[in-house]
């Protein structure tokens, strides 16, 4: 007799899990370009993000900055409570269980590294950083590179053991120098003299060849957040055959589209860069300037092939600010030079949509700590979502329907044994009878 109330629960169930999940006659369509996506917090175009202007008003855009786009904070928001990284684990940061070391190698494979500077709040940042596994710790393999050893370094003891530190015999205190004025820029601003630091360390890089086992090499600045499937995004696209790099900016006064807090050439790229570098080291002004403009003007001397993406980096410093927002589709926000901004750029990442770019592909994940939910499917944009949807969460509610079939019809057959038993009793009775 429970059997009709357990299938009605069960149905119950799947309405309601369906209405949860934006299946259905009562779920919210995805908006329009340009148009409100409050309720429904996803965009039809998938080349459109979901960005909040405030908690109750969100519009459909394709791109949103917060310093230039007055009164919006600019908070990529998603529905189903999707994670921009489902297994990523700076987003179950404090609760993922420490460094589990290198990540496992994905396509294309990427190798970073980072100049950490002593007596700075840099070794403090990257200790975070490595607890996190984030920044050059959230990439497939990583190096850091400083003028002091791993002890002097850093005072975390866990850094010390298991950070290996590769030393380069260099000052890593620079002059600040202003850059000679143009017609254009008659008051030009000062920069660091820092490329001396970076001609090292790319030596020590080429050097010890870890790069050579990846498709790209990635230079970090400390301070630079990255976000490694998006990063990954970024350079799928480009080729790795060929040597390359790319150029992140689109606004510089010298012309100099390739800005210092991330640095991406493929692995073609670096070993060439390696083998003629002397070409580039015989120019006497490039050691009097930054390694930004320093590097940029050595590959193309050395015929090396630049690629503009401005996907690439959100940079601060382009439009003279010190403040990044960490909600839009960029692949690096610079700068966050303290662990009080680091871990606001993580919990905004966080509760942003896995892919910013294309569709998706349909995984279980857990979601970010950050975000409140639990276990829920990343799911694709576009038209096959409801269904990819319903593929997710019918198991559980039709495994129970099987369940209560199976158990209806060993009911079935119990009734009929007994049947069968009573009928034999009869006809014992009756022979008795006899």
């Amino acid at each position: 007799q429970l059997l009709p109330w357990l299938h009605t629960i069960m149905m119950l169930q799947l309405l309601l899990l369906l209405v949860q999940h934006g299946v259905g006659p009562v779920a919210s369509a995805c908006a329009n370009d340009w148009q409100i996506c409050t309720k429904s917090r996803c965009c039809k175009n998938p080349n459109m993000q979901c960005y909040m202007q405030s908690i109750s008003h969100a519009k459909c855009m394709n791109s949103c900055n917060p310093l230039q786009d007055s009164g919006w904070t600019c908070n990529a928001v998603t529905s189903y409570g999707r994670s921009i990284a489902s297994e990523w684990p700076p987003c179950h940061w404090p609760h993922n269980t420490g460094n589990k070391g290198i990540a496992p190698r994905r396509s294309p494979s990427i190798f970073c590294w980072a100049v950490v500077c002593p007596g700075t709040s840099e070794p403090e940042l990257m200790t975070l950083q490595y607890k996190q596994r984030s920044g050059i710790f959230a990439c497939d393999d990583y190096a850091v590179v400083s003028n002091v050893s791993g002890d002097k370094l850093f005072h975390d003891p866990e850094m010390v053991r298991k950070v290996k530190v590769s030393v380069i015999h260099v000052n890593m205190w620079v002059k600040v120098k202003r850059m000679p004025p143009t017609a254009a820029v008659p008051n030009p601003p000062a920069h660091l003299v820092n490329s001396p630091i970076f001609i090292k360390a790319w030596q020590r890089i080429a050097e010890d060849q870890e790069y050579s086992y990846h498709d790209w090499t990635i230079k970090l600045d400390v301070d630079a957040f990255v976000v490694p499937e998006r990063l990954r995004q970024v350079l799928r696209i480009h080729p790795v055959k060929k040597a390359a790099y790319i150029l992140n900016t689109g606004v510089d006064m010298y012309s100099n589209f390739l800005h210092g807090p991330v640095e991406a050439l493929n692995t073609e790229a670096v070993q060439k860069y390696a083998a003629h570098v002397q070409k580039c080291l015989g120019q006497t002004w490039l050691w009097k300037t930054g390694e930004d403009l320093y590097l940029n003007r050595c590959l193309k001397m050395l015929h090396i092939h630049p690629i503009r993406d401005l996907r690439l980096m959100n940079d601060a410093y382009n439009w003279g600010g010190h403040y990044i927002e960490c909600g839009s589709a960029y692949a690096v926000f610079h700068p966050l030079k303290t662990k009080k901004d680091w871990i606001r750029c993580l919990r905004t990442v966080c509760g942003t949509p896995r892919k910013l770019w294309g569709h998706g592909r349909m995984t279980m994940k857990l979601v970010s700590n950050f975000s409140g939910a639990s276990i829920v499917p990343d799911l694709p944009d576009g038209p096959a979502a409801g269904f990819m949807t319903a593929a997710v969460i019918l198991p559980l509610p039709v495994g129970l329907l099987l369940i209560a079939a199976a158990v209806r019809a060993w009911s079935r057959l119990a009734a009929v044994g007994k049947t069968c038993e009573e009928g034999e009793g009869s006809l014992s009775i009756l022979a008795a009878g006899t």
